[in-house]
């Protein structure tokens, strides 16, 4: 049983997500083409959320704009990448690696991270469905490649990639020079809020958290969806398990929607939220009760019957 009680003054949670390299990255020459791959300081995570909706609509308003299939196409791939990067934090290398067969999975997708070498899941959102699958069918209709073994972000099958970092670099960073040219467009000011290819992840991350600052856990659960190198002794020990980060994913491909129809107050934005127990719940309303009271001429029968009503209330509501 648990009871929503609205605070005064709202609780201010705040997080800072640090792991290595995430601060200043060195040069990459990309093989062959005489230019650096992405080199960024601190990216941030789109917080506005009339930003991020805006965000989430560039891309799909200019495959609605044009009528060049081959722009369509683009348009619709830069979608989906930017859908899949904010709704399972991914890093855009992993992202890059995933091959028609990923992306069509049921309910989730196993993948061997690029830089831990580590096997992780991610849950398929409702919102990367239909961004999927909306693609796919694209592909599907217009005579592009959708072999299961085919990887649609780099434009290569499984065998013919003979250099992924090579590959999966021109690739992140062409979509880098795309991302900046959409946050500029959508009014986010580039020299106060960096914006990079790292800033879909962070930005689940920072939604992750604000849509569960009454949950204890959910820090560490963001820890966990990163894969950090440090967390699986502290996961071990809380007993998180698969299913809590699973439900927040869905909370969050939500939230995404709820911002697309022009909804951007967060459901913890308003008020937060702490639990107490039956026992503690019937304590306050007793408490609250003999205050009230004071100036009351009731006898005693009357207030054990008033009592008695309150509890009965209470357990007819079911909190």
């Amino acid at each position: 049983m648990s009871f929503a009680l609205q605070i005064t003054e709202p609780i201010q949670t705040s997080i800072t997500i640090v792991g290595k390299k995430h601060g200043i990255k060195k040069h990459e020459k990309v093989s062959d083409s005489g230019k650096k791959a992405d080199c960024y300081h601190t990216v941030e995570p789109i917080r506005d959320p009339e930003k991020l909706a805006a965000l989430r609509r560039y891309f799909h308003d200019k495959y609605d704009k044009t009528n060049n299939i081959s722009m369509k196409q683009k348009h619709l791939r830069n979608h989906l990448i930017f859908i899949i990067g904010t709704n399972t934090a991914l890093r855009i290398s992993d992202i890059l690696r995933l091959s028609w067969k990923d992306l069509l999975k049921k309910n989730k997708m196993f993948i061997k991270e690029h830089k831990t070498k580590k096997w992780n899941s991610k849950i398929i959102t409702d919102d990367m469905k239909t961004a999927i699958t909306e693609y796919y069918t694209f592909c599907a209709d217009n005579g592009y490649e959708t072999a299961d073994n085919y990887y649609p972000f780099i434009y290569k099958f499984k065998s013919s990639i003979t250099d992924y970092k090579t590959d999966c670099l021109r690739a992140e960073k062409a979509y880098i020079k795309v991302l900046k040219d959409a946050a500029k467009n959508v009014g986010i000011n580039l020299e106060e809020n960096n914006i990079g290819t790292h800033s879909l992840r962070k930005t689940f991350c920072y939604h992750y958290i604000n849509l569960h600052k009454g949950d204890n856990n959910a820090v560490w659960q963001v820890q966990k969806i990163l894969n950090h190198d440090n967390q699986t002794t502290t996961l071990r020990y809380t007993g998180i398990s698969d299913d809590d980060i699973n439900n927040n994913s869905f909370d969050v491909s939500n939230y995404y929607k709820s911002i697309d129809n022009g909804n951007y107050i967060s459901p913890l934005s308003v008020e937060d939220k702490v639990t107490l127990s039956e026992k503690a719940i019937k304590e306050l309303i007793n408490y609250a009760y003999c205050l009230g009271k004071e100036s009351m001429e009731n006898d005693l029968d009357t207030d054990l019957q008033n009592i008695e009503a309150l509890t009965d209330m209470l357990s007819e509501l079911k909190l």
